[in-house]
């Protein structure tokens, strides 16, 4: 004897619900690393099928857009560039979307070197990190980095704050409770969708 499954009327909208948020949130994520690291569309999707984890796409973004390959370390340290100054360039660019090698020819070359805190000043920097930017204090960052979060997932976290006016302590419960990042953000575009709606 075969079973027959019947989905009903509200079955299939809850289904297609699912998957107009899911689809939402794909293009809303797609959008802002597009913006994020100036390419387009279309490669953060390539990059999104290659990859398939939303973080290992950011962090390979950030790398193609900050990092210095090694032909370029090899050439800035022979022209007397720092290497730890490079790292640190690179991270600052990541960290406000400065060109790398904008901070780094404003530090110099060894031995004429500014110091950090004069580049900062000169270049106008917002040295915070994204996190930050969105609302999570330095302290909050720690506390979510030493509970085993990646630097993505915390700026991820401080999205929840700053696009769905979440509360830490709203969002520490939720992650007790065992929901994931990403289960939170569509939760919360349900909420804000239905109450738009």
């Amino acid at each position: 004897m075969k079973k027959k499954i019947i989905i009903t009327g509200t079955g299939i909208t809850v289904i297609l619900v699912a998957a107009a948020i899911v689809f939402f949130i794909q293009n809303m994520k797609t959008e802002q690393l597009s913006k994020q690291y100036n390419v387009t569309e279309a490669y953060v999707k390539e990059k999104k099928a290659e990859l398939k984890d939303w973080d290992t796409v950011q962090n390979s973004l950030i790398r193609e857009k900050y990092a210095f390959t090694e032909d370029e370390a090899n050439k800035l340290y022979a022209q007397g560039y720092l290497a730890e100054d490079m790292q640190r360039a690179q991270q600052m660019g990541a960290d406000t979307g400065v060109d790398k090698m904008k901070i780094l020819k404003e530090r110099g070359i060894s031995p004429k070197l500014k110091d950090w805190d004069t580049v900062i000043k000169k270049l106008k920097l917002d040295v915070r990190s994204n996190a930050e930017r969105y609302g999570l204090s330095k302290q909050e960052i720690q506390d979510f980095e030493g509970r085993g979060y990646t630097a993505a997932e915390v700026t991820n976290i401080a999205l929840l704050i700053k696009n769905y006016k979440m509360k830490v302590e709203d969002i520490n419960k939720e992650l007790k409770a065992g929901k994931t990042i990403d289960r939170i953000s569509a939760e919360q575009l349900k909420l804000m969708l239905g109450q738009g709606g």
